[in-house]
């Protein structure tokens, strides 16, 4: 016991050491430059710097002390989740907790002989898809634990991000299960999961989205560019791969299900990335022009991507500009969610039929074929229950709900 005393003392809680004054006239001189540099490329250099001059561990007490004092989340919030208090981030954690599964339910070997038919131009969209997703979801990944996690308003807004990063976790290794199993080429499974540095088109996709949320003006910039990364660059891909779902009637169901499952996904990070957008003030918000303009850059990059996979392949009903016109009524689609005026007005119907199904809620049979729309529990009740549990909703006051775990 004198020993852990002694540990805690002198280790886990070291005494307060007197700071020199040679060290105040140092650090004053570093706080005035920090102070005198007023453009943002020469406080980019400066961050730089530091991290090449402190250690990973040194970095992450940065990263602890930033939270301990910039973050808008109290400590009981922090380390803690109720009273729940943003119920409408909280209602999308719950939406997102409701529908969560893991790669392993789905079985990709069982689309390798109808993948193994497939002519190389039938391929080539896969591969490059493939090739794309193998870093795409890890590179939002990082994005969320970069930004999104420590710049969260609310421990419910948090709680999401968290959840979301699980969700990319999965994501990520079911597209790496979906390569290893129908790419029985080693080479040719090298290339793809190197792609990101190897194929131009590529390596410029996943160049945006790490760039674009770099070094962020605000919170606008920063869930606008993940709009942009899940949505107007993941969404137009899945429309390539329903293709197969149109014109090769019964091919790679697996592959097709779970990009499925992924497509619903990216459509809750999205969904859950306009709400907070939205919420912010007027004045945080971008122009009609400016978010115009992040919208074109990104537009210019996927192009270039959907350019190269059908280059010198001719399939029915798609080609590189149908994909290109998807892409802008998309886009058009995530202008009116988040207020801002559609960029493309002469685009107002997407191009392909095959994508028309996402409107309507799809009713499968649990028992004869995966089911997309299956979800691990009621979502609305989980959410009366966090409003009985936080005290303050008319739910309590009045007495109408009490779960049965509740009565006595």
């Amino acid at each position: 016991m004198s020993q852990l005393l002694n540990l805690e003392k002198n280790v886990i809680f070291p005494a307060k050491y007197e700071r020199s004054t040679d060290l105040d006239e140092k650090l004053h001189t570093v706080g005035n430059i920090i102070e005198s540099l007023k453009d943002k490329n020469e406080k980019y250099e400066l961050l730089e710097l530091i991290v090449d001059k402190l250690s990973l561990f040194e970095l992450c007490t940065i990263s602890q002390l930033m939270r301990e004092t910039k973050s808008n989340i109290p400590k009981s919030k922090r380390l803690g989740i109720y009273p729940i208090e943003d119920f409408s981030s909280w209602e999308r954690v719950k939406k997102m907790e409701s529908t969560l599964w893991v790669s392993e339910e789905v079985k990709f070997v069982d689309d390798v002989a109808s993948y193994e038919k497939f002519s190389e131009d039938e391929k080539r969209p896969l591969l490059f898809i493939f090739g794309f997703f193998a870093v795409g979801d890890g590179t939002v990944g990082e994005a969320l634990l970069n930004y999104l996690i420590d710049c969260s308003s609310s421990a419910e807004e948090r709680a999401f991000y968290n959840v979301q990063n699980y969700n990319e976790q999965t994501h990520n290794e079911t597209y790496g299960r979906m390569i290893l199993t129908l790419v029985r080429s080693k080479e040719e499974r090298v290339k793809l999961f190197d792609a990101v540095s190897k194929v131009q088109s590529i390596k410029a996709m996943n160049s945006f989205i790490e760039n674009v949320i770099r070094y962020p003006d605000g919170k606008r910039q920063i869930y606008i560019s993940l709009i942009i990364a899940e949505f107007v660059m993941f969404i137009p891909l899945f429309s390539v791969l329903y293709w197969y779902k149109a014109y090769k009637k019964g091919s790679i169901k697996f592959t097709l299900f779970s990009n499925e499952l992924i497509a619903k996904d990216e459509g809750l990070h999205c969904s859950n990335g306009c709400e907070n957008y939205n919420k912010l003030p007027q004045d945080q918000k971008y122009s009609d022009d400016e978010v115009h303009k992040i919208f074109k850059l990104a537009i210019e990059v996927i192009d270039g991507f959907t350019n190269e996979i059908f280059e010198d392949i001719n399939l029915p009903g798609i080609d590189a500009v149908n994909v290109s016109i998807y892409v802008r009524y998309v886009a058009n689609v995530i202008m009116e969610k988040i207020n801002h005026s559609v960029i493309y007005e002469d685009i107002v119907q997407p191009p392909f039929p095959w994508m028309e199904y996402h409107k309507y809620i799809r009713k499968s049979n649990f028992y004869e074929a995966p089911v997309g729309e299956y979800k691990r529990f009621n979502v609305d009740e989980a959410i009366k229950e966090a409003e009985f549990l936080s005290g303050d909703s008319p739910l309590r006051i009045e007495k109408e709900f009490i779960p049965e775990e509740f009565e006595f």
